[in-house]
């Protein structure tokens, strides 16, 4: 080994040593950052955004009749259009009745039933109501002709219900309930 070599040698170490602390140092400080922002949130839905986007329920749907006493006959997109917002306003009365948040009745439910549900989450004030719809058999009556307008019954609808005192957490019950409905839709482009 050479002199040259003997006096390069501490200097190759100390280089070493240099990298090897500012890489711990870049390692540290990015750990510190990825810390940084993972503290402090909750994990689950973000606020708002149950009420935008309600859990997705499949219940069992079945076009029972498809063509219509009165109007026009719906083709298949326009069936599938009417069935998932009829999904989605039976989720936004799970919700409303879950929550007791009045504000999705106004985007889902006609003016003139808002009313009869406020005085029916009036009257569940004391009780934690969970209910789910699980099965659907629709029958078209009317489909207008500037595909506006649609009403169809709905029948055997089997809802799946728990409901609890609120104050003690009891549950007061559990148990299925079947019901026919007439719904009338207006439908936007």
């Amino acid at each position: 080994m050479t002199q040259e070599e003997k006096n390069q040698t501490p200097r190759r170490t100390l280089i070493s040593l240099i990298s090897l602390l500012i890489l711990a140092l870049m390692t540290w400080v990015l750990s510190m950052v990825f810390v940084y922002f993972n503290t402090g949130a909750q994990w689950g839905l973000p606020e708002g955004y149950a009420y935008n986007t309600l859990l997705k329920n499949a219940p069992e749907t079945v076009w029972v009749n498809k063509i219509p006493q009165q109007g026009i006959a719906p083709d298949s997109f326009l069936l599938m259009e009417i069935e998932t917002a009829y999904r989605e306003a039976w989720q936004a009365l799970h919700y409303v009745f879950q929550t007791k948040d009045q504000a999705l009745l106004q985007d889902y439910f006609a003016e003139s039933l808002w009313p009869e549900l406020q005085e029916l989450l009036g009257r569940q004030a004391a009780y934690q109501v969970e209910q789910t719809d699980l099965a659907h058999q629709l029958d078209l009556h009317t489909f207008s002709l500037d595909k506006q307008i649609v009403a169809f019954a709905d029948h055997g609808v089997r809802i799946k219900k728990n409901i609890r005192e609120v104050a003690t957490g009891q549950t007061v019950y559990t148990g299925m309930q079947e019901a026919d409905f007439d719904v009338v839709m207006t439908l936007d482009d």
